[in-house]
């Protein structure tokens, strides 16, 4: 339990970098900002309950939204960016969705509480991330257009 909670820890860090990452797997290699330095995480998530396979899918929708908004920026595409804002809206009912299934499932077994609250922490760093992408989408039409949209 120890080296569990040390990982979910390490995984309420920042993304650095997303080095790969297969959809198809779920096989991905992340960068992460932790207190000790940068960590490595590499390999599959392997979540069981649901509110973990929202989570999967969530942290999906949030690589995609970043991944999205950087090639935006290096291609100048402010349709790309405009999707990766309209994105966002999907990464937020990720959170509410995975946040509610949390719920129920710190009421079902008071026991697995801290393991949930864990989780509920990484997914509003996946929602956060996915806000980032959405400032990088925002200054990507700036810089095109000259307008700043607001979120």
């Amino acid at each position: 339990m120890a080296d569990e909670k040390r990982t979910l820890l390490e995984l309420c860090g920042s993304v650095e970098h997303v080095t790969y990452h297969n959809d198809k797997n779920q096989y991905t290699v992340l960068d992460l900002a932790t207190e000790a330095g940068v960590a490595t995480v590499v390999g599959m998530f392997p979540f069981v309950s649901e509110g973990e396979e929202l989570l999967r899918d969530m942290a999906a929708s949030t690589i995609k939204m970043v991944t999205e908004s950087v090639d935006a920026y290096v291609k100048h595409d402010t349709m790309l960016a405009e999707k990766v804002i309209a994105e966002d809206d999907i990464v937020d009912g990720w959170f509410d969705r995975v946040k509610h299934t949390l719920i129920r499932r710190m009421t079902a077994d008071p026991g697995e509480g801290e393991r949930a609250v864990d989780l509920l922490m990484i997914a509003k760093y996946f929602e956060r991330i996915g806000d980032h992408a959405v400032n990088v989408a925002q200054w990507v039409i700036f810089s095109v257009t000259g307008t700043h949209k607001e979120g």
